[in-house]
């Protein structure tokens, strides 16, 4: 929700991103990272959908939202990637441990979070650009009845995510 209603405030679409944000929050709210899964990143999902939906050609929210939800889905192949590379920070950290009796903490944290938000970054620059000339170039020459189609699930989309919200309240 927050970075969905944050970004579309900034691009001057609160509204929007708040619809986007809060949609997708409901969408992915059962979808934990427990074990070895790797949850949809509903961060980069809220983000690449404001941006489809705000920035040029401007694809409608009901095109947007599922192709957020495809970058956000995607990016988990990114991120089990990353979590391998973070094995060695593990092992630099044990090293230093064993030489010098401490951790350096900062240094390690600094350098993983760096590299997560460089990747992240550079995803989603990559994938909105991409994304938005095929689906801006693809979208008006769609069938009627596949934007029409779109458009109802889009409106089936609040409804879905009331019912994710729904299930997760249920006492087990």
């Amino acid at each position: 929700i927050v970075s969905g209603a944050l970004l579309g405030a900034v691009l001057g679409h609160p509204g929007t991103g708040l619809l986007l944000g809060g949609l997708l929050e409901l969408t992915t709210l059962d979808d934990l990272p427990l074990g070895h899964h790797i949850p949809v990143n509903g961060t980069l999902a809220a983000a690449a959908a404001v941006l489809l939906a705000t920035g040029e050609p401007g694809l409608p929210v009901s095109a947007a939202l599922p192709a957020g939800l495809f970058v956000g889905l995607a990016f988990r192949w990114i991120e089990r990637r990353l979590r391998w590379g973070r094995k060695r920070l593990v092992a630099k950290a044990e090293d230093a441990l064993q030489d010098s009796g401490r951790i350096p903490f900062l240094r390690i944290f600094a350098k993983a979070l760096a590299i997560e938000a460089g990747m992240a970054a550079a995803y989603l620059y990559a994938s909105v650009a991409v994304l938005g000339i095929v689906l801006g170039a693809a979208w008006p020459r769609l069938p009627a009845f596949l934007r029409d189609g779109l458009g109802l699930a889009f409106l089936a989309a609040p409804w879905l995510g009331m019912a994710t919200l729904l299930g997760e309240l249920e006492p087990r």
